[in-house]
């Protein structure tokens, strides 16, 4: 897929392809949330990380879109240009590819603005109307509130909590809520 078919508007956000100048942004804002990531996002136990390292990323991340094999992207404010968090439509591996999950972070200084809401229900319309998915998922740790709100308030059903392979501070297995949305469920 081309990274410029990517370029998603809403009311506040573009949502779009990283390029390697967001290196800076993406860093710091790693470096900032950390506290919060690590709570949460597994990949964040290897953070701090350079901004070579960041580079490095993105160019796997548009490599990985220009092969239509997995789509991450940034949140920017659409006005400003800051850098509010990174999300995805990420693919499941089916043999039909009509199965999507959303992922997302956002930045600690931009929580509770309703950016992450605003950028889910843009990545849900699109999964939909330009993937022809059947069904977009979201999943996020049992504990992790803020996170499950985000489908809940989009109007995603709750289908299950399952145990996971990784463990809390006192080895007992996490639990991961798995939310779906059906095509013909979806209101836009």
């Amino acid at each position: 897929m081309n990274p410029k078919d990517l370029h998603i508007e809403t009311e506040r956000l573009l949502i779009r392809p990283y390029t390697i100048e967001d290196a800076p942004a993406i860093k710091e804002a790693i470096d900032s949330s950390l506290p919060e990531l690590l709570l949460f996002m597994p990949w964040a136990k290897n953070e701090p990380q350079g901004i070579d390292a960041k580079k490095e990323l993105i160019k796997h991340w548009t490599k990985e879109i220009e092969e239509d094999k997995d789509y991450t992207l940034g949140i920017f404010d659409k006005v400003s240009g800051d850098f509010i968090g990174s999300t995805g439509i990420h693919t499941i591996r089916s043999k039909e590819r009509q199965n999507f999950h959303i992922g997302y972070w956002c930045h600690s200084k931009h929580t509770r603005k309703g950016y992450i809401t605003e950028s889910s229900r843009a990545l849900t319309d699109f999964g939909f109307n330009k993937f022809n998915a059947e069904r977009m998922e979201i999943h996020c740790e049992e504990s992790n509130i803020k996170s499950a709100a985000i489908p809940k308030r989009l109007g995603y059903n709750l289908e299950g909590t399952f145990r996971i392979l990784e463990k809390d501070e006192h080895g007992n297995r996490k639990k991961h809520q798995a939310w779906y949305m059906f095509k013909e469920e979806w209101k836009g």
